[in-house]
């Protein structure tokens, strides 16, 4: 696990969710997984990364959240890659600016 912080701040573990998450939006962004594309059975990602199903499970719901990928449940379902559509880069854009208190 990788420790994130703040100077002056006691650092703080990631969680192994947001961990595979990350790694995973990696490959989405530098397009070794492309928009189509299935990403491997849970039990293969489960044996790369290291962790539970309930972790995995966590990671590719943030993906979904994130709309870069979609997930179809049941025997020949799986999570898939999206294309990236602009009102979820505007949902998540605007949530960050309302954050840092950007103002007009």
């Amino acid at each position: 696990m990788q420790l994130t912080g703040v100077p002056g701040k006691p650092k703080k573990k990631r969680k192994a969710a947001v961990i595979v998450a990350e790694e995973l939006r990696r490959q989405i962004v530098t397009g070794t997984l492309r928009p189509g594309d299935k990403l491997k059975p849970e039990n293969e990602l489960q044996t790369e990364f290291g962790v539970s199903r309930p972790t995995l499970r966590e990671a590719l719901r943030i993906l979904e959240s994130e709309s870069l990928i979609t997930i179809i449940r049941g025997k020949y379902g799986g999570a898939r890659v999206t294309t990236v559509e602009i009102d979820a880069i505007a949902g998540q854009v605007g949530v960050f600016l309302q954050i840092q208190g950007t103002t007009l």
